[in-house]
């Protein structure tokens, strides 16, 4: 029987589509940064003598409240598709509407809507007293001054689910770079920064498949009532972790080419949520990649035949195949749930549909050799 480890990137559903919320972020933030002006801006302050970087910093402080509408809703687009449900963000169409800068739309339809305010806690603190706002989302860095304050959060949170916390460093840093790079006339994103942002999310990935499998492996030990070998335990945790991180990384590799080949200039939540929803399909390609290519190593170093690498194939297809159905099946029991309990649901249901899926595939493709007669075994 071969090794089950954590299927389809099950340990951290969240790491690609968070990956690939980053890269549609810069993507989309010159078409966001030219509509509101900061552009503009940067662009005067560069005539006036200023070098890009510093028009850029500059140009940034106006900016990076339009980066964080658009990485906000990015953000929770890309979750809400990986958590199997169907809300999604966008900034508001209206740019100077006075109440609403984002807005979470179901079948269309705008169902909710809150207000950005990014700056100093004595800025924030303002908007807060003004006391217009039914919802708003303040950078955490002013954070902890409003947060007695009702209907102030830090991050675009609803119907269960959340984006990542929204910091004024975060954004401004985003709104800086882009910037930079549309004076001196460079891509916005190139292939570097998605394999940047794959590396990112396999490693988040690697780090939690590498504290699940430790802590299996030594729950393992202790109820089966054999001696705890630590170092066995790290090693089995960390070979887990490696194949996770690698197929994650690949996964969000994947996700973010097709967003690239598709994506126009202006933001489209729609079709992001449309790529993150494809993440299953694309984690299960993943899964037979990453696999086949270790068998293929040990074919090389004639540690396996190649008729053997064929039938683990076969396998490692049904594994990934049944990971997925089991993924989506967590998922869909506990749609409208909070973020983590459909997280651990995926976990749960990948590790059930992998195991299931692998023993068809080991019943189909590596059958047992059949026994001997009787006499056989006697005459030996």
């Amino acid at each position: 029987m071969l090794p089950l480890r954590p299927p389809v990137s099950a340990s951290y559903p969240l790491a690609s589509p968070a990956a690939l919320a980053t890269f549609a972020t810069a993507a989309h933030a010159p078409e966001i940064l030219t509509r509101g002006g900061p552009y503009q801006r940067a662009v005067n302050v560069m005539s006036r003598g200023a070098d890009p970087l510093t028009a850029s910093a500059v140009a940034a402080a106006q900016g990076k409240g339009h980066v964080a509408e658009l990485a906000q809703s990015a953000h929770f687009t890309a979750a809400s598709a990986a958590l199997g449900r169907t809300r999604r963000a966008r900034p508001n169409p209206i740019a100077n509407d006075p109440l609403v800068d984002v807005e979470v739309l179901r079948r269309s339809r705008r169902r909710w809507g809150t207000q950005l305010k990014v700056g100093s806690p004595a800025y924030v603190r303002r908007a807060v007293r003004a006391g217009r706002y039914e919802n708003l989302i303040v950078n955490a860095e002013a954070f902890e001054d409003v947060a007695h304050a009702a209907g102030v959060a830090d991050r675009l949170d609803h119907a269960g689910i959340s984006a990542p916390q929204l910091t004024a460093a975060g954004t401004e840093a985003t709104a800086t770079e882009v910037l930079e790079r549309m004076l001196t006339d460079r891509e916005a994103i190139t292939q570097l920064d998605a394999l940047v942002h794959a590396g990112h999310a396999a490693f988040r990935d690697g780090v939690v498949a590498f504290g699940l499998g430790l802590a299996g492996e030594l729950a393992g030990a202790i109820f089966g009532g054999v001696t705890v070998d630590v170092r066995a335990a790290i090693d089995a945790a960390f070979g887990g972790a490696a194949r996770s991180a690698a197929r994650t990384g690949l996964e969000a590799w994947l996700l973010m080419q097709r967003f690239a080949s598709r994506a126009r200039a202006a933001f489209s939540s729609r079709l992001l949520h449309r790529i993150a929803q494809s993440r299953l399909m694309v984690s299960a390609i993943a899964e037979v990649v990453v696999e086949t290519a270790v068998d293929l190593v040990d074919v090389l170093r004639g540690r396996m035949s190649f008729e053997d690498l064929l039938r683990r194939f076969g396998v490692h297809v049904a594994t990934a195949g049944g990971a997925a159905v089991g993924v989506a099946a967590g998922l869909a029991l506990t749609r409208g749930g909070p973020w983590w309990v459909s997280a651990l649901a995926a976990l749960l249901g990948g590790w059930a549909g992998a195991q299931g899926g692998r023993a068809v595939g080991e019943a189909v493709f590596m059958p047992a050799p059949p026994a001997l007669p009787a006499r056989h075994v006697a005459a030996r």
